[in-house]
C-alpha cells in the first residue's frame, strides 16, 4: 500500500542495492528526525556509559527503525534490487 497524497515520493530506489534514498526535503527530514531521535534516546536511555548498553536502548533503536522503514515503504518508490539502471 502506497499512500496516493505523495507526489514526489519522498524516497526513491537505490541505484545499487536493495532500499531507498531520500529524494525530497520530507524525506531528509524524515532522515535528520531518525539520527536526532537516536541520538536524543542515547543521553536519555544510557544515563551511565560504564555500564554498556542496556536492552532498552537497543529495543528504542529498533522501533524507530521499524518506523523509519514504513515511514519510507509508505511514501516511497516500490523497492526492488538494482544493478546500476532506474
Amino acid at each position: 500500500m502506497r499512500l496516493p497524497i505523495v507526489s514526489p515520493p519522498w524516497f526513491v530506489r537505490k541505484t545499487y542495492g536493495y532500499g531507498w534514498t531520500p529524494a525530497t526535503w520530507q524525506g531528509w527530514a524524515c532522515i535528520a528526525f531518525y539520527v536526532g531521535a537516536a541520538i536524543a534516546g542515547a543521553f536519555w536511555l544510557i544515563p551511565d556509559s560504564s555500564e554498556g548498553v542496556p536492552v532498552a536502548y537497543l529495543a528504542y533503536l529498533f522501533l524507530i527503525s521499524v518506523d523509519l522503514v514504513l515511514v519510507s515503504w509508505l511514501t516511497g518508490e516500490k523497492p526492488r534490487w538494482q544493478w546500476g539502471k532506474r
